[in-house]
């Protein structure tokens, strides 16, 4: 059975290794340490709603979600989302995508976003279950070496 609850304080070393682990995999190979991710959702939870993902009672992931990145009310913006691997390939994802879904339509934002690496696992599932790109937002990077 999944369930996702608000995360409370003594979820967050186990959501940090979540995020370490899923972060540090291909293809994002982002170098996070465990201190590095209890940091992050620190500070995420200072501007963000975090909540905690459970499989049989086992937290195995977890939603990050901005309510205030863009413009307030309108739209709901996915900071981070996790699954651990060993808890893959079990509609975790596609429950907590449309968890998010039923969340972001219950506090009457008009779109839910978020960034995707287009060579993850999870981008097919997108599409599947009915998101498709913006085709407003697109994302510009310059390297600063």
């Amino acid at each position: 059975m999944i369930n996702i609850k608000k995360a409370v304080s003594s979820d967050f070393p186990k959501l940090a290794l979540i995020y370490r682990d899923g972060f540090n995999e291909s293809p994002y190979n982002e170098g996070w340490t465990s201190e590095q991710t209890l940091n992050k959702l620190k500070l995420f939870s200072r501007y963000c709603e975090i909540f905690s993902i459970f499989y049989d009672k086992e937290i195995v992931g977890f939603l990050v979600l901005n309510p205030t990145l863009w413009k307030t009310g309108d739209i709901l913006f996915a900071e981070e989302m996790a699954v651990d691997k060993n808890f893959r390939k079990r509609g975790i994802g596609t429950f907590a995508m449309n968890w998010m879904v039923d969340y972001g339509k219950k506090k009457c934002f008009k779109k839910l976003m978020f960034f995707s690496n287009n060579k993850s696992d999870a981008y097919r599932l997108y599409a599947k279950i009915g998101f498709s790109k913006d085709n407003e937002v697109e994302v510009f990077s310059k390297e600063l070496k």
